[in-house]
């Protein structure tokens, strides 16, 4: 889509013009409503998690816009993107999954002792959560 947007100059004068230029900005309509994002600027993407319609991780290259979907165990409360931008850290209920981004794969999943709130992934692939309330199992 297109927009016009106007914008101010100054003059050496100090006075102010006002002018209209067509600015292109691109966006597109994602299917999915984003819970949280991170960038990959090595794989060019955005790298999004949603919870609806489904639990999943979307890689969406921004140079040819194709958005590849990983599933999900449970729904995402935040993403996170190691420093060379190939793998990413999922947080959700009380537990992380790593991502590989180059081919959208889910390698593991670990447990946690409470719900991750945030999170953050170092190049070491080491993940570290910001936690909430202690995980309580369901009762049986």
């Amino acid at each position: 889509m297109q927009a016009s947007h106007p914008a101010a100059i100054s003059t050496s004068g100090g006075k102010l013009a006002s002018f209209t230029r067509r600015l292109v900005l691109p966006f597109v309509v994602l299917g999915y409503e984003v819970v949280d994002a991170a960038q990959s600027a090595s794989l060019a993407s955005l790298v999004m998690v949603s919870a609806s319609p489904s639990n999943a991780l979307h890689i969406f290259n921004e140079r040819s816009q194709v958005d590849r979907a990983v599933a999900l165990p449970a729904a995402p409360v935040a993403v996170a993107v190691d420093p060379a931008g190939k793998h990413a850290a999922v947080a959700y209920d009380a537990n992380v999954s790593l991502i590989d981004l180059t081919s959208g794969k889910l390698t593991k999943t670990c447990p946690l002792g409470s719900n991750a709130l945030d999170i953050v992934l170092t190049n070491a692939g080491v993940a570290y959560t910001l936690g909430g309330l202690p995980h309580r199992a369901a009762p049986e």
